[in-house]
């Protein structure tokens, strides 16, 4: 409710001093318990009043119709291609038609005009309790049968299509990037999986100080203790078909020193 529909029902109640402590009192949306019925006239016919307003309606003035400001109406038609979200959305606006074609046809005198006084006195009707004033009871019955109609109906001035970027991808921490699997090599590059090579592998190495053919030590990975070994040998500094120790001079006439 307004301040000035707030107003105008003060004016009415004061008049009949119907006001208490601190103003008239309110009771939520239900609006005061007594209200003046020229005010309540006012409030819901005044709009019907126009060229000129001067509190009679004429039959020209029973309807009206208003047209709302355009807006934005919600987002529909979507649909995703890959990480795009496409969507429509349109500019709109409302247009209401309204009457107050029963009141009026209740109210209106002989020369076809229906006063404010007119008005109010078929707004009476329904004060039951005769203190002339209209509680909540009696506005309700009273538009039950007398409230101005409305029909509004919804334009569409326009529809464009918009789209951003989808973004839903779960967080990865830790630099994970496809397609290594596992392990902790944090500085992963393929074709590398797994292990903690922290990075510093690159093929074919397949872990400590091993280059191929050498097969001797630790060569499946840390250090590769297999020496200089250089095939054939297989042990110490011997010569086939001596595998003798590292002392062995080769010579199978001579024992070792």
């Amino acid at each position: 409710m307004s301040i000035n529909t707030l107003g105008k029902i003060a004016i009415g109640v004061g008049a009949l001093g119907v006001i208490g402590v601190g103003g008239m009192l309110l009771a939520g949306c239900g609006g005061p318990k007594e209200q003046d019925p020229e005010s309540k006239l006012l409030e819901d016919f005044q709009k019907f009043d126009r060229n000129p307003r001067d509190n009679n309606w004429t039959q020209a003035e029973t309807n009206l119709f208003t047209v709302g400001r355009p807006y934005i109406g919600a987002r529909h038609n979507t649909y995703r291609i890959g990480d795009t979200q496409f969507y429509e959305q349109s500019v709109l606006h409302t247009e209401t038609t309204s009457n107050m074609d029963r009141l009026f046809a209740a109210a209106r005198g002989n020369d076809a005009v229906a006063s404010l006084a007119e008005l109010k006195s078929v707004a009476l009707r329904f004060d039951a309790d005769k203190n002339g004033t209209l509680s909540r009871s009696e506005r309700r019955d009273f538009d039950n049968q007398f409230e101005a109609s409305e029909r509004s109906r919804t334009i569409v001035d326009s529809t464009t299509t918009g789209f951003y970027i989808v973004n839903d991808y779960p967080s990865n921490p830790g630099g994970y990037v496809p397609p290594t699997s596992g392990g902790d090599d944090s500085g992963y590059i393929p074709p590398t999986s797994g292990g903690d090579d922290n990075g510093g592998y690159v093929p074919p190495s397949n872990g400590g100080g091993y280059v191929p053919p050498s097969n001797g030590g630790n060569t499946g990975g840390g250090d590769d203790n297999g020496g200089g070994y250089v095939p054939p040998s297989n042990g110490g500094g011997s010569t086939p078909p001596s595998n003798g120790n590292s002392t062995d001079n080769g010579n199978p006439d001579t024992g070792d020193f």
